[in-house]
């Protein structure tokens, strides 16, 4: 079979990437004080109990201060594929919603965040992933799962646990859809501020500050001039200095469940691709926002709402 020419292949990746697939009807409310209303999701649950009489669903990004009312036929038509009664799991669901979808998430500690999760056992499974698992369900009885700005609240240990049960519970061909912060960013973002007399040492104090939180939260108790050294003594690395301010640490980087929030593990894609395998997933492909061959996940009124600008998409393929 003769192989595609270099023109074949580009006009394949510009119409790929022109294409917009999956986008569905829907209009939006965008207003800056949303995020800060407990009775926005508590709404929104119960608007969706009607939508099959007016073929609207609603949904509620915090992070876009955004409600969004979508067509429940056009987002019907992305689940043609699956079957009724095809398992599709979201582990760390915050304020999702969706009626395909079963729901996993650690108990909210604020009153705020109890009212975006819902009911414990009617709108989320509550769940510690770092002690529940493996979970009651059959190996290979799943055929999409979502993560969403979950896998780094997890200590690395516990992060190759849970993928390898995603693994087991996925069916052949099934896929694990990551979403995560882009920390490699913020390690050059610090790096680059830092080389530059121009800048002020303020902003590069904030972007030390910024990547060391982002990669390892509890380095919020540590001092400036501590983090400082630490970055020029590692030379702005990204893989060396979030282990050693785990070191630092008096619990080891474990699970606090006071501060589910807090960042104890940072993710790249290389990172994910090498444990991917590790865990015996065929495929790791590196993804955008809203583009996927997982048609469910092209729907940016439900999925990869939260903090777009910050994040990278990853999909395991079993």
């Amino acid at each position: 079979m003769q192989e595609n020419t270099t023109k074949e292949i580009v006009a394949e990746i510009v119409k790929k990437y022109a294409a917009r697939e999956g986008k569905i009807t829907s209009i939006s409310i965008t207003k800056k004080s949303l995020p800060g209303k407990p009775w926005v999701n508590p709404l929104l649950r119960k608007l969706n109990k009607l939508s099959s009489l007016f073929k609207v669903r609603f949904t509620f990004s915090r992070y876009e201060s955004t409600v969004y009312a979508y067509s429940s036929n056009q987002d019907d038509d992305l689940y043609s594929e699956y079957g009724k009664n095809e398992l599709m799991i979201n582990f760390g669901s915050g304020a999702f919603m969706h009626p395909r979808w079963i729901n996993y998430d650690f108990p909210g500690q604020s009153s705020y965040y109890k009212k975006l999760q819902g009911l414990p056992g009617k709108d989320f499974i509550p769940i510690d992933l770092t002690k529940d698992l493996p979970l009651q369900l059959e190996s290979g009885s799943v055929s999409l799962i979502y993560c969403s700005h979950t896998i780094e609240h997890l200590p690395e240990s516990t992060a190759s646990i849970f993928l390898s049960e995603c693994f087991r519970l996925l069916k052949k061909g099934g896929c694990l859809r990551l979403v995560f912060p882009n920390v490699v960013s913020d390690y050059q973002f610090a790096e680059i501020c830092s080389s530059q007399s121009s800048i002020d040492q303020n902003m590069k104090i904030e972007s030390i500050v910024a990547a060391a939180y982002n990669s390892f939260s509890p380095s919020a108790e540590y001092e400036i001039p501590e983090l400082l050294d630490l970055f020029e003594r590692e030379n702005y690395s990204y893989e060396k200095i979030p282990e050693a301010l785990r070191l630092k640490d008096s619990l080891h980087g474990s699970f606090r469940p006071g501060n589910p929030d807090f960042h104890l593990s940072f993710w790249s894609h290389s990172k994910l691709s090498n444990l991917s395998r590790a865990c015996g997933f065929e495929t790791y492909l590196p993804g955008q926002r809203g583009r996927s061959s997982y048609k469910p996940f092209n729907n940016t009124c439900v999925f990869d709402t939260t903090e777009p600008q910050y994040s990278l998409y990853g999909e395991l393929i079993k």
